[in-house]
């Protein structure tokens, strides 16, 4: 018995090491996108890997445009969160978006955009609003900063005419300690509305439980 329990506590110790320094990586080989008039084609290659050590692959699967196209549980769980018109709730949507972004560590972005409208005035508006927001979106994700690994090319075409065309290939990084607790996150959101509800009846209104974002 004595050696069963050392075992199985050295196991924890050794599965706890790995989640802690394992990182769940997701390349985006291509991602493409174009919409001219009411045309619209997407395309889509990439692979999810488990990485220890920023090193060692524990999994890889590939993914592309069919896969991406059906929804994952998580995805699902968000949408079902966000349909609920619960004003807490949806601020603990913000809350657990914040969270993902303050960890994501982007290794490599390239992005390129074609633009054009119907407008010379709203094609230009467009492709500045774009130069300012993605930078200031992305700069506090990168890795350091190398001219070679992160790239912004946005093109107006003036043409007078409905077309948008994106590339992406990009590298984002997060390790699965916030994942999880990404997980735990949702997870309490989703029970948060019955167990508010039963506070509030219990307490007739004279208590109000606090936010933690």
């Amino acid at each position: 018995f004595n050696m069963l329990l050392f075992f199985s506590i050295i196991l924890l110790i050794f599965i706890i090491v790995i989640i802690i320094m394992s990182d769940l990586k997701i390349t985006i080989e291509k991602l493409e996108l174009k919409q001219n008039n009411k045309k619209f084609d997407f395309k889509f290659y990439g692979k999810i890997n488990i990485v220890f050590l920023n090193k060692i692959k524990l999994f890889e699967a590939k993914v592309d445009s069919t896969k991406l196209s059906r929804k994952s549980r998580i995805v699902n769980e968000i949408t079902k969160l966000n349909n609920t018109k619960n004003s807490r709730t949806n601020k603990g949507i913000i809350c657990i978006l914040k969270e993902i972004k303050k960890y994501i560590v982007i290794e490599l972005f390239n992005l390129v955009i074609d633009i054009d409208t119907e407008s010379v005035m709203l094609t230009s508006y467009l492709v500045g609003t774009i130069y300012t927001i993605i930078p200031n979106l992305i700069r506090n994700n990168l890795r350091g900063f190398n001219p070679e690994k992160y790239r912004l090319v946005i093109s107006p075409l003036y043409k007078e005419q409905e077309y948008i065309y994106v590339y992406l290939s990009s590298i984002i990084n997060i390790k699965i300690v916030h994942i999880i607790n990404m997980l735990k996150m949702i997870g309490g959101i989703r029970n948060e509305r019955t167990s508010n509800r039963r506070f509030n009846a219990n307490s007739y209104g004279k208590y109000k439980k606090h936010d933690r974002c």
